[in-house]
């Protein structure tokens, strides 16, 4: 059975970001779980606290969960953020995407489901965020690009207009991408880096790329 998670990235239009404010679960109690729970209650969640496999949250289990609560899942690797949300939607949850009330996002961007945009971060006119993509503080995608899903902008990293970043990339701490450019899915862009070219799917790139 084809999973609702791959149908909506096969959708070449992202659905417009819900303007959900109620009852929130954060699956992922790590660093990142709490940037995002700050970010939520800034934004006007009820914040209900954490869902963690490994026990550090106030529920091991998702079967435990409040009814009726949104979840946003904040877990860094890409991958098992993926499952996750896979997991949730297919309980019929609804992932709530989670903006900081300082970021800048353009009215004519569209996010996808589980999106997190961090504070300072900027999302220019005509993006298209897809499904668990990551925006982390002071990250920029800036205007007419677009990013896979569960690809994910470390803080401070910046692209230029029109690059593509492909499912599950990582665009590392500080690091520029020129405009136009194309990253492959899987690709992983190493901290401070200058990409002049595009990366092929599964490169790992680092420093000035050429």
């Amino acid at each position: 059975m084809q999973s609702p998670l791959k149908a909506a990235d096969r959708d070449p239009e992202p659905p417009a970001t819900a303007a959900i404010r109620g009852p929130l679960v954060v699956h992922g109690a790590g660093g990142h779980g709490r940037v995002v729970a700050e970010a939520a209650r800034l934004a006007g969640f009820d914040v209900l606290g954490f869902l963690d496999d490994g026990g550090s949250g106030d529920w091991a289990h998702a079967g435990d969960l409040p009814p009726g609560a949104a979840v946003h899942v904040a877990i860094g690797d890409g991958r098992a953020r993926e499952r996750c949300l896979e997991r949730h939607l297919a309980a019929g949850r609804h992932p709530a995407t989670v903006v900081h009330p300082r970021a800048a996002v353009s009215p004519s961007a569209t996010l996808g489901r589980n999106v997190f945009v961090g504070p300072l971060a900027v999302v220019g006119v005509g993006t298209r965020l897809r499904d668990g993509v990551i925006l982390n503080s002071g990250s920029i995608l800036e205007h007419g690009s677009s990013a896979g899903t569960f690809a994910h902008l470390a803080p401070g990293a910046i692209t230029g207009g029109g690059v593509s970043l492909g499912r599950r990339c990582l665009v590392g701490l500080g690091a520029r991408v020129l405009p136009g450019m194309r990253i492959g899915a899987g690709a992983t862009i190493g901290a401070g880096s200058i990409v002049l070219r595009g990366v092929a799917d599964g490169e790992t790139v680092a420093g000035v790329v050429r």
